[in-house]
């Protein structure tokens, strides 16, 4: 019961919060109780707490990628709610695929989530070489896990996935990056091994993240100059 007030709260549109608080106000000014206590020490709540003052900008409009590697797409004008990230591509600034590693942890089944990864990066004019057979290394309890990120960076691949990864290695993994300068992106079990749909969805999201640390583009704000 306590979750589902709790959300109905969090879901609250910016007008109706505002709103609540000037119903608040005026029950506190109303009690029997509260009020009279909060005029003896000379306390109150106005009915409109919150004033802003100044200009609205003009509207702005935001440009994303196609498939010529313009951008030329409009993605989003004001009030036109979420972003539609199906559509998304990034401007290509690597001729040459990018060399992809995997890492994970024992135990998880990762093979379609890679599948649809690829697939949706693909899509978004990001590609891959991956070689399951030669780029791909499972973790296991007695792996150093430090010293297989560092067989990557031997390598010279450009990103690691670490997939199924628990909270203890999330640290090392970002430590890691910092000290040999391998780009990673961790992606926790349950994200991992999620049903077809929503898998899709968060291979999505996923492929957009690794092409900006990668360095791609997906959107840039209209007439401006770069």
């Amino acid at each position: 019961q306590r979750n589902r007030d709790f959300n109905n709260i969090a879901k609250r549109s910016p007008q109706q919060k505002v709103e609540d608080v000037t119903k608040f106000s005026q029950w506190v000014s109303r009690d029997r109780v509260v009020g009279p206590f909060l005029r003896e020490w000379n306390v109150e709540f106005p009915n409109a707490p919150l004033e802003v003052m100044g200009r609205e900008l003009e509207p702005f409009t935001i440009l994303a990628a196609n498939a010529e590697n313009r951008f030329t797409n409009v993605l989003q004008q004001r009030y036109k709610g979420e972003w539609d990230c199906r559509n998304i591509k990034h401007c290509k600034i690597q001729e040459l695929p990018y060399k992809l590693g995997v890492l994970y942890r024992e135990g998880c089944n990762h093979n379609d989530f890679i599948q649809d990864f690829l697939l949706v990066c693909k899509n978004m004019n990001l590609f891959f070489n991956y070689n399951p057979a030669e780029d791909c290394f499972e973790l296991n309890r007695g792996t150093n896990l430090s010293n297989e990120l560092k067989a990557f960076v031997a390598e010279n691949y450009d990103i690691v996935l670490c997939m199924g990864i628990n909270n203890n290695d999330y640290g090392p993994i970002k430590s890691c990056c910092v000290e040999t300068g391998l780009l990673t992106q961790c992606i926790q079990r349950k994200n991992v091994q999620a049903e077809k749909s929503k898998r899709m969805s968060i291979a999505t999201k996923v492929g957009i993240q690794v092409g900006a640390k990668l360095g791609l583009e997906s959107w840039r704000l209209a007439n401006f100059d770069f």
